[in-house]
């Protein structure tokens, strides 16, 4: 075991400059006076996590950051879905079922 306690303090100190920093989000979720918020949390540090939050409104594009070799990518905020649904193939004027 002891010739296994320097591989073991390497891999744990050499971990941290490995590791890329931790991301999630952005979520979207009602605001206060019916907006939108949009948030997102990093952490760069261990138990130090950094929380970005900015109003955002329909019509607005968002982007979701990278993560590992997935690249980023945009999202147009939209609003509610318009009532009642069609079902994919209907006829307009026809109502889903």
């Amino acid at each position: 075991m002891k010739r296994f306690l320097p591989l073991l303090v390497v891999l744990a100190l050499g971990s941290q400059s490995w590791a890329s920093p931790t991301r999630d989000g952005p979520y979207v979720l009602p605001g206060e006076n019916g907006t939108w918020v949009a948030t997102s949390w990093s952490e760069t540090a261990p138990d130090q996590p950094v929380v970005d939050r900015q109003t955002v409104a329909v019509g607005e594009r968002i982007t979701v950051q990278a993560v590992g070799e997935l690249p980023a990518f945009t999202v147009l905020l939209r609003g509610p879905a318009a009532w009642p649904l069609r079902r994919a193939g209907a006829r307009a004027g026809t109502v889903a079922n």
